[in-house]
């Protein structure tokens, strides 16, 4: 049965739906990841992993703050990933009859630590999409953190992904660009919560009101510390 479902996978990607697609188990979160609610995965033994590749020439723009281009961008790709979980799941669940939920792209429970119902990222660390870096961003080899994700958890019985090993290394370049001074020089490990001590939250939260009421953004968004990643370049 899951062959069928990485069939329709593989159309997705050739349409360009999305750009990266990848497994993780999910036995190593329960009790261990933070989840809202707390029993969110009880039902659920594998998470699939969706991103997008956000435009170049939009990030390349922004300078020390974002811009409008850079929100119009953020707002269609999280469509176009809430409408490709949304497809995922009524393949799973309507064609081959496993249980299936989407998380979208940009919901946040819990908006003091800048939260999800699960981490996207963690996920997407976990599928080997590519690994957390300093600035709490999962680093693709080729995109860098230039991606947004989604997630799709069910109990289809798909084949896992390994998780991916590279790290930042001795490179600073989102630290020293951060206009907040939010992101320490610290390597997270492979947990999900790691990335919470290499970025102070606050400040970051602090910094993303500023933007948000100085230049009319209507979400809380940056983007510096994607833009400078040499990974993305």
């Amino acid at each position: 049965m899951a062959e069928s479902f990485e069939e329709k996978v593989k159309q997705l990607l050739d349409d360009k739906v999305f750009d990266v697609f990848a497994v993780s188990g999910l036995e190593d979160f329960k009790g261990v990841y933070p989840c809202i609610p707390p029993d969110l995965l009880d039902p659920y033994t594998k998470a699939i992993s969706i991103g997008i590749h956000l435009d170049d020439a939009i990030l390349d723009e922004i300078k020390d703050h974002p811009t409008n281009d850079y929100e119009a961008l953020y707002n269609a790709v999280n469509a176009r990933l809430d409408e490709a979980t949304a497809a995922i799941v009524t393949e799973i669940t309507t064609v081959l009859g496993y249980k299936a939920l989407a998380i979208p792209a940009t919901r946040e429970p819990d908006p003091e630590r800048m939260m999800g119902s699960i981490s996207h990222k963690a996920i997407a660390r976990h599928a080997g999409i590519g690994f957390i870096g300093k600035s709490g961003l999962i680093v693709h080899p080729s995109f860098g953190p230039r991606l947004r994700l989604a997630t799709v958890i069910t109990d289809l019985p798909l084949e896992e992904n390994s998780p991916a090993m590279r790290a930042c290394g001795t490179c600073t370049a989102c630290i020293d660009a951060c206009p907040a001074g939010a992101i320490h020089d610290i390597e997270p490990e492979a947990g999900t919560a790691d990335w919470e001590y290499s970025v102070d939250l606050e400040k970051c939260c602090t910094k993303l009101i500023e933007f948000r009421e100085t230049f009319g953004i209507g979400h809380s968004i940056c983007g510096i510390c994607v833009k400078v990643c040499p990974w993305g370049k």
